[in-house]
């Protein structure tokens, strides 16, 4: 396999064929691994701004006059708005991740694809066979996750023993977090392979979840050497985008904070304030930098989807091509009579399996080729 060669041919798709750019775009928004945020809360720190009774607010609660039934449906408010954004994430990335997919497949067939051309694939059958695949896989991997932590935490038992133990329970806690953290890396690396070839045979094949998830593993039993290069030159390639993606944040915060500094510095100059100079500035810096590294993160992943599309069509080639078993074969589970019988109308155009055959089709048969049949006094009258 070229590997080289599907690198271009992934990049010069992506740089011609702008409709996938938005589903790109898309799965850049709602396929990520979502923010990390973590808002702090300080329970303890200076308590010298407290009353002497140590009751804040001056001993007025400003909440005492509100009903606790209105905390509660704010409460269920933005409980049921999270699972909306939850529910609507997981459908874009489903549609976003089948239309790529699918828009390079048709790329490659007839070299033009459309937006519409994207939501027809995408919004289909095949994005519910990519979650059902992403639910396969995850539930068990959560639990790996969970039952893999809890061991890795074990050693804080030992505070319930002997409060003396603290610092060898806070060592070992952080040597196995530590490890912990590696093992989760490998398997993820090692599932993502998996997932991949996965979607492609859910959406350029239409099988099912398990299906597809067999028909991978089946893959990479038997040609597990050039699946594991096309990982690793995959992850090169996850290494190139994140330093082209770093250089082009950099790049990004220089151009938006120059920009965004012309009305900043204008609000202080006649203002003298710094919040109105915050307020002229920020706006803008953050509309120029949000869309424009939207963007770029978007085109690298129709680029990385694209590559690894390309890549299973040339894993797929040996089974078609070198009479290997087809991988779109019936399950070994069905018996002869369960196997759907196919016509010679229905059935597709045979090729010879050999050069002899090749040769025997090219000969036009005469009346010695003809099969004899036994003559009788009728037929020699």
């Amino acid at each position: 396999m070229d590997y080289l060669a599907i690198l271009k041919r992934a990049f010069h798709i992506t740089r011609k064929h702008r409709a996938l750019w938005l589903f790109g775009i898309l799965l850049a928004i709602f396929g990520g691994g979502g923010g990390s945020g973590s808002a702090r809360f300080s329970s303890g720190g200076d308590m010298s701004s407290l009353p002497s009774d140590g009751v804040p607010f001056g001993g007025n609660n400003p909440f005492a006059g509100i009903d606790p039934s209105v905390f509660l449906m704010i409460g269920l408010a933005v409980a049921c708005i999270i699972f909306v954004l939850v529910i609507v994430s997981i459908v874009v990335r489903s549609v976003a991740r089948a239309a790529l997919i699918g828009m390079v497949e048709q790329v490659e067939e007839t070299d033009a694809v459309t937006v519409k051309d994207g939501w027809r694939i995408g919004w289909s059958a095949r994005a519910w066979k990519i979650f059902l695949i992403d639910l396969l896989v995850g539930i068990p991997m959560l639990a790996f996750v969970l039952i893999t932590l809890a061991f890795a935490a074990s050693p804080l038992t030992l505070l319930f023993i002997d409060q003396s133990w603290l610092p060898v329970a806070v060592i070992l806690t952080l040597l196995f977090i530590i490890g912990w953290a590696l093992v989760i890396l490998l398997v993820s690396v090692l599932l993502n392979p998996v997932l991949e070839l996965s979607w492609r045979y859910a959406v350029l094949y239409g099988t099912g979840a398990r299906e597809s998830l067999r028909r991978t593993f089946a893959l990479i039993k038997t040609d597990w050497k050039r699946v594991g290069i096309a990982t690793l030159v995959m992850i090169g390639v996850g290494i190139g985008i994140g330093v082209v993606l770093i250089v082009t944040m950099v790049l990004l915060v220089i151009v938006g904070g120059i920009i965004g500094a012309i009305p900043a510095v204008l609000g202080y100059l006649l203002t003298k304030e710094t919040m109105v100079a915050l307020l002229a500035g920020v706006p803008l810096f953050l509309l120029i930098f949000i869309p424009l590294a939207i963007g770029a993160r978007g085109i690298t992943e129709t680029y990385r989807s694209t590559a690894w599309t390309l890549i299973f069509k040339a894993l797929e080639k040996p089974a078609t091509e070198t009479g290997a078993p087809e991988l779109l074969s019936p399950s070994p589970e069905a018996t002869p009579e369960e196997m759907p019988q196919e016509t010679a109308d229905d059935a597709a155009p045979e090729t010879p399996s050999s050069p002899l055959e090749m040769a025997a089709e090219d000969v036009p048969q005469t009346d010695d080729d003809a099969p004899e049949t036994p003559s009788s006094p009728a037929a020699e009258s």
